[in-house]
């Protein structure tokens, strides 16, 4: 007998001496020539005259049966772990009792655990969406009445909520008279897969969006040059006109704003330019405050007596190096959404311009800056709350 089964064959003699008690159990035994080897015992033990016991029992080979058994653990073993690696998982389900068998993949694959019998059938309804319920549910109908198999990619839910997607495969389950009793079939987690084909798009509709920017771009680097063409022809004129005009002349300062809406213009075409890649934006050292006054200047035509302006711009705050048309272009942009802001109420529009100086004593906000000399915009609104029964305007918020 092998020795790790000696005391277990052993006891199991004892008892069944001190109770009378059949016994039944299996043990190895070691042959000279045959080797390991699986015997199965059963004896009925019987009390004899001189107080002793006699057994009369049975003895069979049981080592091809051992040994398949081992096979299919083994097998199990291996078909457990290749689901596990390519997170497929089986399942049966019983028509007669509704009662449902799962794989330990599965049960992964919907986050339950493997100790606990799987939910019944009238829940599955839960580990997925409205949408793909109807779908599978349909699907097993039909598979049921008729008998062909159905492939179906559907979106879940898992026990903790989150979402994921599954390929299922379902057949009949027919007994020996070919009676359909139940349905089988497989389940593959595609979560990941479905995640890859959605970066994919995502990526494609970059890529087609990247394409129509560049096509936008060349078609505004032509509609610029000959833009840039008439312009020529305007400021041109308009420069000779003011070159003619007596120095007390009454509409000199009329040609002055439309030289200065030229400029302005021309500027803005080379901005175009720089955005279709056919002209580079080129930085020179300006002062912020003359652009800001400048563009002051312009607001207070366009925006309405409602909106009051307030400008804190010190003049002296410095230079920096910066596209002039940019920070024209900058200012009015936030002017014009404050100016939206405040258009049923109106409010106070307020420009604030001064100097920055960033160390360990004035740490800044923005993490990106290092130590040094900064100048600081703030572009400010407040619009006025409802009237209130006196009709009288509301705090600035």
């Amino acid at each position: 007998m092998h020795p790790d089964d000696h005391d277990r064959v052993a006891e199991t003699i004892f008892e069944s001496a001190r109770t009378l008690e059949t016994f039944y159990c299996e043990f190895r035994v070691i042959l000279p020539k045959q080797g390991l080897r699986w015997r199965w015992s059963q004896a009925q033990p019987q009390r004899i005259a001189d107080g002793g016991t006699l057994w009369h029992g049975i003895i069979s080979d049981i080592t091809k049966s051992k040994l398949a058994e081992e096979a299919l653990r083994a097998s199990e073993e291996d078909l457990k772990e290749s689901q596990r690696i390519a997170h497929v998982g089986t399942w049966r389900l019983d028509l007669a009792s509704n009662q449902v068998t799962w794989s330990d993949e599965l049960y992964r694959m919907y986050g339950f655990d493997p100790e606990l019998p799987p939910p019944p059938y009238t829940e599955h309804s839960k580990l997925f969406i409205p949408e793909s319920w109807a779908r599978l549910s349909a699907a097993l109908n039909t598979t049921i009445n008729t008998g062909i198999p159905y492939d179906l990619k559907l979106e879940t839910v898992r026990i903790d909520g989150s979402r994921g997607w599954m390929w299922v495969h379902g057949m009949t389950l027919q007994d020996a008279r070919g009676v359909t009793v139940g349905l089988r079939g497989v389940a593959q987690d595609i979560t990941e897969m479905k995640r890859a084909e959605e970066e994919k798009k995502k990526l494609a509709l970059q890529l087609q969006q990247a394409q129509k920017m560049e096509a936008i771009g060349t078609l505004a680097g032509g509609i610029a040059h000959d833009f840039n063409n008439i312009l020529a022809a305007i400021l041109g004129y308009a420069e000779l006109v003011r070159a003619d005009l007596p120095e007390d002349s009454s509409i000199i300062d009329d040609v002055n704003q439309v030289l200065l809406a030229g400029y302005r213009a021309r500027d803005l075409v080379k901005q175009i330019l720089a955005f279709s890649r056919q002209a580079n934006s080129d930085k020179t050292p300006l002062q912020p405050a003359l652009i800001i006054n400048e563009t002051l200047k312009l607001l207070r035509a366009s925006l309405p007596t409602t909106i009051t302006i307030k400008q804190n711009v010190d003049p002296q705050a410095g230079v920096v190096l910066a596209d002039p048309t940019h920070i024209h272009q900058i200012l009015m942009n936030l002017c014009t959404n404050a100016f939206h802001a405040m258009e049923t109420e109106g409010g106070t529009l307020t420009i604030v311009l001064k100097k920055e100086i960033v160390d360990k004593d004035n740490p800044s906000n923005e993490p990106c800056l290092k130590p040094g000399r900064y100048i600081k915009h703030k572009t400010i609104y407040s619009r006025y709350r409802h009237r209130d029964s006196a009709g009288n305007p509301g705090k600035d918020i």
